[in-house]
């Protein structure tokens, strides 16, 4: 008897450390590190490198191009487009290039990613660059999809490039109408727009001119910048000795 509850209990405390084992969370890089595409071998794959440029690995080694990565804001997995299943589409990845997963069930051409500040949401494009292209945003796990800006049936309009607000609620975005060709040229009018996320009318920001590559700041949002007591003294006493 005594045999046998001790067989029990080592089976029980075997299969405990067992499941303890495969429960391995995604976990953020311990030093920055700056995800970015390359083609060292004529193929476009996601890389991470130091900020000094020092340990540079591939993270994909995949045959299909991989590009357009971007860090989750916990830095715990980084999303990025893949030909990889016969379209462009999003997938994401732990940072350690494993647990790599398709974002939706059904593929699409997606492209440009972009995370919500708190990292639930993704905002993307949909459409192929030579098609009418339409800005959606879903949840991390390819769920709750909508289109933010309502259809305008016009396939000379496309929306791209967006970019969250620093609370979320907002997204600035490029707003493209190509024009009749110039001289063998393709023209296009590149206008910023701004919309919530409620469906609400978007607001044109900008008029004359090419205006695109936009990024948002608040103070509200931003990081405190405290003075530093040990780099303060430090400076003092050279000025002293000066």
């Amino acid at each position: 008897m005594k045999n046998t509850n001790l067989f029990l209990l080592c089976s029980l405390i075997f299969n405990l450390l067992c499941i303890s084992a495969c429960l391995v969370f995604a976990q953020a890089p311990g030093v920055s590190k700056i995800a970015f595409t390359s083609d060292p071998d004529g193929n476009r794959d996601i890389h991470l490198m130091n900020p000094n440029g020092s340990r540079q690995i591939n993270l994909t080694h995949h045959p299909e191009p991989d590009y357009m990565p971007a860090f989750s804001p916990t830095g715990t997995q980084i999303l990025f487009v893949s030909g990889r299943d016969g379209v462009p589409d999003l997938y994401l990845m732990d940072t350690d290039g494993t647990n790599v997963q398709r974002v939706f069930v059904e593929a699409a051409h997606r492209s440009d990613p972009t995370w919500s500040p708190d990292g639930k949401w993704i905002a993307y494009q949909k459409g192929a660059w030579h098609d009418n292209r339409e800005l959606y945003i879903a949840n991390r796990d390819g769920q709750g999809v909508a289109r933010i800006v309502a259809p305008t049936w016009d396939p000379a309009v496309s929306e791209v490039n967006p970019v969250w607000s620093p609370d979320g609620s907002e997204l600035i975005y490029e707003h493209i109408v190509e024009k009749a060709p110039r001289e063998g040229r393709i023209v296009q009018d590149t206008q910023l727009y701004k919309t919530d996320l409620n469906g609400g009318d978007p607001k044109q920001l900008t008029q004359h001119g090419t205006n695109e590559d936009a990024d948002w700041f608040d103070p509200a949002f931003a990081l405190s910048v405290k003075p530093q007591p040990q780099l303060l003294t430090t400076m003092w006493a050279k000025l002293k000795q000066k």
